[in-house]
């Protein structure tokens, strides 16, 4: 599977004065043999969310590195698709104590808590998508719909 250089995906929420920073969100890639793999990110305040081909191939080596009878995949050997979610609060909830629990001792674990425990998911309704990948090209964007948790609540309060 050739992957674009860059996928991103572009949060449209129905309430247009809300803040769309720190919106933590996941990608999943879907493995030929093993285990998947889940990329986390978050979105800027333009409500970006960015996965760079590199950092796919890094989180990819790590886990390989990691946890070898676990995952065989290369990105190449991944399937053409993928599944991207909001995630909800219960589920940042969960990856923080799993992270606590069996990751503190990586470098990357200070950065991803900061990330998860200052998520603003709690804003939103989760979503979960699946996305076809483009074959040959440089850049991928999905326009992903979201929706306030509680539309009547002003999220600028």
């Amino acid at each position: 599977m050739d992957f674009p250089k860059f996928l991103i995906f572009q949060l449209k929420p129905t309430d247009v004065a809300c803040y769309l920073d720190g919106i933590v969100c996941t990608i999943t890639l879907y493995a030929n043999s093993k285990n998947n793999y889940a990329i986390t990110s978050s979105s800027d305040t333009n409500g970006l969310v960015v996965f760079p081909k590199q950092l796919l191939i890094a989180t990819i080596k790590r886990d390989m590195e990691l946890s070898p009878m676990d995952y065989a995949s290369l990105l190449e050997d991944c399937k053409g698709e993928i599944l991207f979610q909001v995630l909800d609060q219960q589920e940042i909830l969960k990856r923080i104590d799993g992270i606590e629990k069996w990751w503190s001792h990586l470098d990357s674990t200070p950065r991803k808590l900061h990330m998860l425990k200052n998520a603003s998911n709690g804003r939103f309704k989760s979503v979960a998508i699946g996305i076809t990948i483009g074959q040959g090209i440089e850049l991928q964007v999905v326009d992903v719909g979201i929706e306030p948790s509680n539309p009547n609540k002003d999220d600028r309060e």
